[in-house]
């Protein structure tokens, strides 16, 4: 699950070390699990352009994953950081 909330919390940072400093990982740590998610998928989540954005394939993917984290019980906002 932290996988999970990392990728939803990354869109609108400006770069993903932006993204890993608000996270508290390493941004190798962060970049190794988005390439590893979209690879396990096929598909692009995260448009890595300057801020980060979800590509729209990520859109709906990140939605899912965020009903699916509420479902386990995790509040999960749309931006920000939560942990457990």
């Amino acid at each position: 699950m932290p996988r999970l909330r990392h990728l939803i919390n990354m869109p609108g940072h400006r770069n993903l070390s932006a993204a890993a400093s608000a996270l508290g990982v390493a941004p190798g740590t962060l970049s190794y699990q988005l390439a590893s998610i979209e690879r396990t998928i096929g598909f692009a989540i995260i448009n890595r352009a300057q801020p980060l954005a979800p590509t729209e394939a990520g859109h709906a993917f990140l939605s899912e994953a965020r009903h699916l984290l509420r479902l386990l019980g995790g509040a999960c906002p749309v931006n920000g950081v939560t942990r457990s």
